[in-house]
């Protein structure tokens, strides 16, 4: 009676289908990456040109060496 209540399978995916997801996703990669670094440009612009330097540039140093 298991046979008889079970879920209903779904087809297997063609390969257009696998083909148009991947696709999808790494548009949505791209879109995700470009818009991450335009909130960054902002940024920066926000803080102005000393958000430019960081690191060691600034030459402040963190340990005691």
């Amino acid at each position: 009676m298991g046979g008889v209540f079970s879920k209903p399978k779904a087809p297997e995916k063609s390969e257009e289908q696998l083909k148009a997801e991947k696709a999808q996703a790494a548009e949505l990669d791209r879109l995700s990456a470009k818009e991450e670094s335009q909130k960054m440009a902002m940024a920066r612009r926000r803080r102005g040109r000393a958000s430019l330097i960081s690191g060691e540039e600034t030459g402040v140093k963190t340990t005691l060496g």
